[in-house]
């Protein structure tokens, strides 16, 4: 991840989640700060080995222009692909690939109902709205961001819609019907 910009793996990001809406088969992506943070609150069935992402470093140096931006599409294609398998996409916050199929562990928990702000487009509170008004993909990640901070959930419903929500102030913070720019 330290040869690919910000810029970069910012649009990556945007590329997963736009593919994996339009696949209409949902999926779950949990961006976590590194490996050891995650550990006790996740089960990856399929583990890859750190680096995936660019693991040549070298030879991504010297990819510029076309071929630099084929590697990134390719790499986001990947990710995307790896939602269908049930379980979720585990990456860290530089988007290298820990693994896919991962399973949270709700009983190493400590809250199986965390305290929760869901937001609304305008960026006020809905405060209708309650943690079980949502599916088990929806509320495993609610209960992965409060287990684990820093973390991140992307939750794309069949729908296609995406949610995102991370810990802060003590609360998981959802961010409903997330707009992505076009890329």
């Amino acid at each position: 991840g330290a040869h690919v910009s910000g810029k970069e793996r910012l649009r990556l990001l945007y590329r997963i989640l736009w593919m994996v809406s339009d696949y209409r088969h949902g999926g779950a992506i949990l961006i976590v700060p590194d490996e050891e943070s995650c550990k006790e609150f996740v089960d990856i069935k399929y583990r890859l080995p750190s680096g995936y992402l660019f693991s040549d470093s070298e030879r991504l140096e010297e990819l510029s222009g076309n071929a630099r931006e084929k590697e990134i599409v390719t790499y986001a294609d990947l990710i995307a692909k790896l939602t269908s398998v049930d379980g979720s996409v585990v990456l860290t916050k530089d988007l290298q690939l820990l693994g896919f199929g991962a399973e949270t562990l709700v009983d190493k928990m400590g809250s199986k109902h965390p305290a929760m702000r869901f937001m609304e487009f305008d960026n006020t509170e809905n405060k209708r709205k309650q943690f079980k008004d949502n599916g088990m993909r929806h509320r495993a990640g609610y209960r992965f961001c409060s287990a684990v901070p820093d973390s991140v959930a992307f939750i794309i419903s069949q729908d296609g819609t995406i949610e995102a929500c991370t810990q802060h102030d003590g609360k998981v913070v959802v961010y409903d019907n997330v707009a992505l720019p076009l890329v």
